[in-house]
């Protein structure tokens, strides 16, 4: 929900591993397409778009968690939460709020409280992380949030104020990842488990694109309550556990297939913020025209830009030439000198 830079990557002195690099690289590169098979009008983009959404989701809270095991509330980790997440969501909820404006012929409407598009992983991500250190503390935290994350849209009071439903529904991704530990993920690393997982993303994808599933995307959205299902009782918790397990499995899949060289493309996956946001407002007005594209030529074009602008909004010149929004010089208006990073 990015470059690992201070959003996805808690402030640290660890060394930087090409292998978790390389996994947000695909991880974002799935988020931009995902979000564009949206505009394609095809049978084919709705069961691709269903299988990405079944985990990369969850795979990027997942990885988030894993980043965010140092983080323990110091005012320095405080300033960077703020300057790098808050702010970069509070300046692209306006941005997207004026791109609104422009297409729909209206005032603009700046609403912070309910995420637009999928701005909302920004703001879960800071809630998050403020209830690291005490998800830290507390014994069998990630069965507590498994518990939170199932049985929470069974109250139909849930909504999108504060993307409280994605919020409590992607928690057990994101408590699972603080649990990790760099000998469980070793696991992932052998050849062994990169066969097993290109059979299992193989597989699945197949079973997608062979099948349409009748699942409905709320599903994997989770921005509802169960009572906008029709089952909304146990029936509806044991589907979001079972997709659950499909998605850590297939979750460990993506991260074993992953290469642990330093690539050409490394780089996007500690770029990955800024490739976020900028296709979040580039995107963002296709949807609010209602724009949309059918045919098998237009809706392989489509794939193919988007993989494209994945990657050039993750290069190095992009990432230079953006820094000034992406992550808005603002630390000495906003932090005190001691919640600074080091310059």
């Amino acid at each position: 929900m990015t470059a690992p830079s201070a959003a996805v990557a808690a402030p640290s002195a660890r060394p930087r591993d090409p292998w978790l690099d390389n996994a947000r690289t695909a991880l974002i590169v799935l988020v931009v397409l995902g979000h564009a098979l949206a505009l394609v009008d095809t049978a084919w983009a709705v069961d691709a778009k269903r299988w990405i959404y079944t985990f990369h989701m969850p795979a990027f809270v997942l990885v988030s968690g894993y980043f965010s095991r140092s983080f323990v509330g110091r005012p320095r980790q405080l300033g960077q939460l703020v300057v790098g997440v808050l702010v970069p969501y509070l300046v692209f909820t306006l941005i997207l709020a004026v791109e609104a404006a422009v297409v729909s012929d209206h005032s603009v409407r700046w609403n912070v409280i309910t995420p637009p598009f999928a701005l909302w992983y920004l703001l879960a991500l800071v809630l998050w992380r403020l209830v690291t250190p005490l998800l830290g503390v507390l014994r069998g935290s990630v069965v507590i949030c498994i518990a939170v994350g199932l049985l929470s849209p069974l109250d139909t009071g849930l909504g999108s104020e504060l993307s409280l439903a994605r919020v409590l529904g992607f928690l057990p991704y994101f408590a699972i990842g603080l649990a990790l530990r760099p000998q469980h993920l070793a696991l992932l690393r052998t050849r062994i488990a990169r066969a097993a997982g290109a059979v299992v993303l193989a597989a699945t994808f197949a079973f997608f694109l062979l099948t349409s599933p009748r699942l409905k995307n709320e599903w994997l959205y989770m921005r509802k309550p169960y009572d906008g299902f029709t089952d909304p009782g146990l029936t509806a918790v044991a589907t979001r556990g079972a997709l659950l397990v499909l998605a850590l499995v297939m979750t460990a899949s993506v991260l074993a297939v992953c290469s642990s060289r330093q690539g050409p493309l490394t780089v996007v996956g500690r770029n990955s913020l800024g490739v976020y946001v900028l296709h979040v407002a580039i995107l963002f007005p296709l949807f609010a025209a209602g724009w949309s594209v059918a045919g098998e030529k237009a809706g392989g074009a489509v794939v193919l830009a988007a993989v494209a602008l994945a990657l050039v909004l993750g290069s190095t010149p992009v990432e230079r030439a953006t820094r000034w929004l992406v992550k808005p010089p603002v630390d000495r208006l906003l932090l005190k000198p001691s919640t600074r990073a080091p310059e």
